[in-house]
């Protein structure tokens, strides 16, 4: 009988040596139960004999035994503490290492005070929008869903060069869009781009959840409001996205928040191109809550998205944004005058100060498509470049701010518009300015 269990026992161990390596020969990992659950071909000893056998060296002969060295608890993931009471550490994985880096950026961000509010921050991603619908998902384009499964309907106020544009890029990230325009030649182009034309302004806020609002000036937009005011949406938001005083939407957001209407100034840079694709710079004033429900729509429409502020934050940025172009223009106009003046050709001097440091945007993108080819049909109208200054100036003078070079710059497009050149594009005046100085383009 002892001989018996004697060989039993033998048979017992040939059979065990396959399952637990032995210290004279590599690790061997072997199928078990419940290997396609964790997944499919990967053979596993299970639990703590499968973290050792990925440790374990692969050597022959006897194995020294040396002491453990301390690992840094950030390099280490606690494994399984809870469920199994195994408080030892495993190397972490790459699941791990990506939980642990945006654990630390959450972190980060929560206690990150270094940045003054409105400065764009590495830590802080500004186009980090939560959806319209209330879920959380990062910077996402066309989010174009609300409550439920209904899609959000955008509806554009003013299909000019700008708000086509504005449909276009909404259709083709996903939202059910709308447009108005008094114009039938506007409402037409919009209707090509694929927006649903709606019968009137009212008709026009009556179906939206967000209204986009891409009017000339303050005067019709205060007109457009008190025509849509009945038909808003509660809860509704309301974009003015063109270039007006900041007291313009700080009175529209007074007189429409008793409706449950919320206003964002979000004006915006780029011109009727960029609207198009997209590309579009964004300056938004408002408060935290309807700036994050109104994010995918911004984030449709542009690729630069800013926060700046609390309400009218936006327009006063745009402002500033207008009086340095308005000033880089006029210095365009006089360095393109010096140079040909000169002799020199000024496409080529244009092409290599573009490489220097008196390059700008409008220099190397604008100027091109304009003065180069001497096409000046509208893009943005002299009109509507003095308008914002007049704008500016008088932000200026209310808050005691000298802009000696913007009356400069301001005096140019008067003249310009003087000549009768009002409804061309803004770069007519460097084409005039270039003649009085009896150095014109060829």
């Amino acid at each position: 009988m002892a001989r018996a269990d004697r060989a039993d026992r033998g048979r017992g161990a040939r059979r065990d040596r396959g399952r637990v390596p032995r210290p004279a020969r590599p690790p061997v990992r072997l199928p078990v139960p419940g290997d396609a659950d964790r997944g499919a071909g990967r053979a596993s000893l299970g639990g703590r004999l499968d973290a050792e056998a990925r440790a374990a060296p692969a050597r022959s002969g006897r194995r020294r035994s040396r002491p453990r060295r301390a690992r840094s608890p950030r390099r280490l993931v606690a494994r399984g503490a809870t469920a199994r009471g195994d408080t030892r550490a495993r190397r972490p994985r790459p699941g791990d290492r990506r939980h642990r880096r945006g654990s630390r950026r959450d972190r980060a961000r929560e206690h990150d005070d270094r940045a003054p509010g409105g400065v764009r921050s590495r830590r802080r991603p500004l186009r980090r929008f939560r959806p319209l619908d209330g879920r959380s998902r990062p910077g996402a384009r066309g989010s174009a869903r609300a409550r439920g499964s209904r899609r959000v309907t955008v509806g554009v106020l003013g299909a000019g060069s700008l708000g086509r544009g504005f449909v276009a890029s909404l259709v083709r990230a996903g939202f059910e869009t709308g447009a108005y325009d008094v114009s039938p030649d506007a409402r037409a182009a919009a209707e090509a781009c694929g927006g649903r034309i709606a019968g009137s302004a009212a008709d026009l806020a009556r179906e939206s959840d967000v209204v986009v609002v891409v009017l000339p000036d303050t005067p019709e937009i205060e007109a457009a409001v008190t025509e849509m005011e009945a038909t808003l949406r509660d809860g509704s938001l309301l974009l003015v996205m063109s270039t007006v005083a900041p007291a313009t939407v700080i009175g529209l957001g007074e007189r429409l928040a008793p409706r449950g209407v919320d206003v964002l100034d979000c004006p915006v840079s780029g011109g009727p191109g960029r609207a198009a694709a997209g590309k579009l710079a964004i300056m938004v004033g408002g408060a935290d809550e309807p700036v994050a429900r109104a994010g995918p729509v911004l984030a449709a429409l542009g690729s630069s998205v800013v926060h700046v502020g609390p309400p009218g934050h936006g327009a006063i940025t745009k402002l500033a944004n207008n009086l340095m172009g308005a000033v880089i223009v006029q210095g365009i106009a006089e360095g393109l005058a010096l140079a040909a003046k000169a002799g020199v050709d000024v496409r080529r001097a244009a092409e290599a100060i573009a490489g220097g440091s008196g390059s700008s945007w409008l220099l190397r993108e604008w100027l091109p498509d304009t003065l180069f080819r001497d096409d000046f049909a509208k893009r943005f109208s002299l009109d509507l470049m003095c308008k914002d200054m007049r704008i500016v100036e008088s932000l200026a003078r209310e808050l005691g701010v000298p802009v000696p070079a913007l009356e400069v710059a301001h005096a140019a497009f008067a003249r310009a518009v003087d000549a009768g050149h009002g409804d061309e594009d803004f770069s007519r005046a460097i084409d005039l300015h270039l003649r009085t100085a009896g150095a014109a383009l060829p």
